[in-house]
């Protein structure tokens, strides 16, 4: 949200904040986006799409959302994990995009403690696997709904 405050300061471009409750949750993400950004970064909030369940779903709503202003080109503001998928379904959803990645890993030393196991990497490899499996769906959806 941060790096999407600082782009919007920036450009003067309106935000549109975009997730619902997949996991049922009482208020959805992008209601939770909305009032941060509003309230702790003092940066105005255009369009509010909570339907979504997931990522298909968030640039689906939000291409009908923007379609209506007749706004085709957007900036994506995303883990940078994530920014392959999302790009691309953004870009599938009917977007030109301008990919705006944030929360890179990366690492400054390489030493010989690097090729050891630990803890934090099975997290970096169910995030890699979910991304994967992730894009592989999308695709297979694409080409079932082109069908």
């Amino acid at each position: 949200m941060r790096y999407g405050a600082k782009l919007q300061r920036e450009t003067g471009k309106p935000i549109l904040v975009t997730g619902g409750k997949p996991l049922g949750n009482s208020v959805s993400e992008a209601q939770q986006m909305r009032a941060a950004l509003e309230q702790d970064f003092h940066v105005p909030v255009r369009w509010t799409e909570d339907d979504s369940d997931n990522t298909f779903e968030n640039a689906r709503y939000s291409f009908q959302l923007l379609q209506k202003s007749g706004i085709k080109k957007i900036y994506l503001v995303t883990h940078a994990w994530h920014m392959p998928r999302s790009a691309d379904v953004f870009r599938r959803a009917g977007f030109e995009v301008v990919e705006a990645p944030m929360a890179f890993t990366t690492r400054y030393r390489l030493d010989m403690l690097a090729f050891l196991p630990h803890a934090g990497s099975l997290n970096d490899s169910s995030i890699f696997v979910h991304e994967v499996i992730g894009l592989i769906w999308y695709q297979l959806k694409s080409a079932i709904f082109k069908s």
